[in-house]
């Protein structure tokens, strides 16, 4: 088991933006790294290994969305029309 030591500083601030904008950035200096910000959704969470996305439906959905740029329109009522026009090659028997 390690031991981290964290120092702390007693600092008075003016208001309350200054103080939680304070303790954002060190605990952004302390884990630098281990938050991210999902770049889907824009979520902050806490990054496991190589993890890039905050949930496995962001990276889904990120995936699909660079997909379905490169694939081709489909027109499905007419793929649908021609599948019906083409009679079956084996006949069934009567």
């Amino acid at each position: 088991m390690t031991t981290r030591v964290v120092t702390v500083e007693y600092v008075t601030y003016d208001t309350k933006d200054e103080a939680v904008d304070a303790v954002w950035q060190s605990l952004r200096d302390q884990a630098a790294g281990m938050v991210r910000q999902c770049p889907h959704c824009g979520q902050w969470f806490r990054q496991n290994g190589k993890q890039v996305y905050c949930q496995p439906e962001c990276a889904r959905l990120t995936h699909w969305d660079r997909f379905k740029v490169h694939r081709p329109p489909r027109d499905h009522k007419a793929e649908y029309a021609a599948r019906k026009s083409v009679p079956p090659s084996c006949p069934l028997p009567a």
